[in-house]
């Protein structure tokens, strides 16, 4: 067989080799290009880099920004493949501005020390030659290769070659690193418009429940759920004594719920009420639960800075049903939850309150009518007298009282009272005179008497604090005289027709402070012009701008300047008088105005 001479041998080896080359060139543009996942085919990458230069050992490690480290991720010929090499920032910047291959038996200044440190992992690399993979710049990976087979040196054509080579492997690094940068951006996109769309479920339900308790389990549950915990608590303040009480429990024995009751920076829970933070941790020695929890979740759940309670979770399970820790992301998604149901227990205890309210009202309303009811519907018509009467309350119900009772033809009781309190409580003790006055009324009793055993039935009936001022007076029109006792009450005012003035003091102590008072009366003879002025304190202790009081001295002034007027006109000119004086200052106490002239 002819031999080809040995110019041309090495002339047809060239032209072999640079044809190989060219076809592994191809192939691994073809391996980079394909679209599959780079670690998938990056085995049969380095295989064909190393067959296409005969190089027995090499690895592809990829460079992490975050922690700064060199990581094998496909390795040939290599026992030790998850090995890492950490760098620090000149070491980063070397190996960034280094153009070529570098062979490590000739490192440039700046890179000495570090490869001189990381001796023991470059032999377990077999690493003979480095190609730093860098893009736009960036450190992303780094091509260690070992010796050629039978110690051959890497010729010129080698090292032009592993170039093309590194920067095309490099533009797929980058590539598949930004393909999983984006597919991680888009699974927490996918996972936060899933956090979103429940937290938007769950947000619907909950504000549609309007009652606490209800709410409170489907919170509970709620959170639970979203967490994939197996346990958990909701626990409200109590604003009367500080406590978190626990509202609503999830895998806590029922028979212990009534007795946990957490003060205020008292253990876990306490500390995320009172400092308004969350807590995520592990089993916790001072938890002040009757459960046991490998992981947990607290957070609280407040409004503007107030916080109303806290919601607790405890034990999160995988699909395995391991126990494993709750994530920051799980943190983020309770709080955001709990802002939901911060929202929803305020407008439930909002709408209780109104519900509250309105029957409030309703029964405000009903006590009013009553209260009207037991007033006078009109003032008796009595030969030789003129009777007026006002009677405002400064609330819906008020403790004001006065009445008319005809006793007998010739007799007539006119009765004012004044009940310590406003509202309801004052209401009732109203109603409670009016039906003792008639009861007693139609006994032949005395007028002490008769106000002794009243006073008894309010003393019986009311509250410790609860008393009532109260003056009563029989008029006889055909004697015309006044039979009175005083019991506690403002002094009548009696502005004589000769201009003297004179108070009906006699009497007694208040109603309701003793069991068995006793009371003297007196007896005041009427003339024609007289005027008697009976009143509650709603009037003379009205203020003005200044705070200073109505009083009696302008209250008889204005009777005194208006006396010529029949008794409904003198009443008007009193409440424009008063009016005039308080200037806009809204009333604090109930007025009532009794007023009798003599004809």
């Amino acid at each position: 067989m002819e031999q080809k001479p040995r110019g041309e041998r090495a002339e047809s080896e060239l032209v072999d080799r640079l044809l190989f080359s060219l076809s592994s060139l191809g192939e691994l543009g073809e391996a980079l290009t394909s679209g599959e996942d780079f670690l998938t085919n990056s085995r049969t990458l380095l295989h064909q880099i190393l067959g296409t230069l005969m190089i027995s050992k090499g690895a592809i490690l990829f460079f992490d920004s975050q922690t700064r480290q060199l990581t094998v991720k496909t390795s040939r010929g290599i026992s030790q493949r998850k090995l890492t090499l950490a760098l620090k920032d000149e070491q980063v910047e070397g190996l960034r501005s280094f153009k070529g291959p570098l062979f490590l038996s000739q490192p440039p200044a700046i890179l000495s020390p570090f490869i001189k440190a990381q001796k023991k992992a470059i032999e377990e690399l077999h690493s003979y030659i480095w190609l730093p993979l860098v893009v736009r710049n960036q450190l992303v990976g780094l091509l260690s290769l070992s010796r050629k087979f039978m110690d051959l040196e890497y010729t010129s054509a080698d090292t032009e070659l592993l170039e093309i080579i590194a920067h095309h492997l490099a533009i797929a690094i980058y590539n598949y690193q930004l393909l999983n940068q984006l597919k991680q951006v888009n699974f927490e996109l996918d996972h936060k418009i899933l956090e979103l769309e429940t937290l938007y479920d769950v947000g619907i339900r909950i504000s549609s429940l309007l009652k606490v308790e209800e709410l409170s389990d489907e919170i509970l549950l709620r959170s639970v759920s979203l967490l994939d915990a197996n346990r958990g608590a909701l626990f409200l303040i109590d604003k009367r004594d500080k406590t978190l009480k626990l509202d609503s429990s999830f895998g806590i024995n029922q028979e212990l719920k009534d007795k946990v009751n957490i003060a205020l920076g008292e253990g876990l829970i306490g500390e995320v009420a009172r400092k308004g933070e969350s807590v995520r941790a592990r089993g916790h020695p001072q938890l002040q639960l009757p459960l046991e929890s490998d992981t947990l979740l607290a957070v609280p759940i407040k409004i503007k800075q107030e916080v109303f309670g806290v919601i607790f979770v405890a034990n999160k399970e995988a699909k395995g049903g391991n126990i494993i820790e709750f994530t920051p992301a799980d943190e983020r998604l309770l709080s955001s939850f709990a802002n939901q149901a911060a929202v929803a227990l305020e407008n439930a205890r909002l709408y209780k309150e109104s519900l509250e309210k309105e029957r409030m009202e309703k029964e405000l309303e009903l006590a009013a009518t009553i209260q009207r009811n037991l007033l006078p519907l009109e003032t008796p018509e009595i030969k030789g007298f003129e009777i007026s009467a006002l009677n405002t309350p400064c609330r819906q119900v008020g403790g004001d009282y006065y009445d008319f009772i005809a006793l007998n033809p010739d007799q007539f009781g006119i009765a004012i009272a004044d009940v310590s309190g406003k509202g309801t409580p004052a209401a009732l003790l109203v109603s409670t005179l009016h039906g003792t006055l008639h009861a007693y009324s139609e006994e032949n009793y005395s007028l002490p008497q008769l106000t002794s055993r009243i006073a008894r039935a309010i003393y019986r009936s009311s509250l410790a604090e609860g008393f009532i001022t109260f003056f009563y007076g029989i008029l006889d029109p055909k004697k015309r005289t006044l039979t009175s006792v005083n019991a506690g009450h403002n002094y009548p005012i009696l502005l004589r027709a000769d201009d003297k003035i004179h108070n009906l003091r006699e009497g007694g102590i208040c109603l309701g402070i003793m069991e068995d008072p006793t009371y003297q009366q007196e007896t005041t003879s009427l003339q024609k012009g007289d005027i008697l002025v009976m009143y509650t304190d709603g009037l003379t202790e009205a203020m003005n701008p200044q705070e200073e009081e109505f009083g009696t001295e302008r209250l008889t002034e204005t009777v005194y300047n208006n006396r010529h007027l029949p008794a409904s006109d003198i009443i008007e000119a009193i409440i424009r008088q008063l009016k005039s004086w308080s200037r806009g200052i809204p009333p604090f106490d109930d007025l009532t105005l009794v007023l009798i002239k003599v004809l």
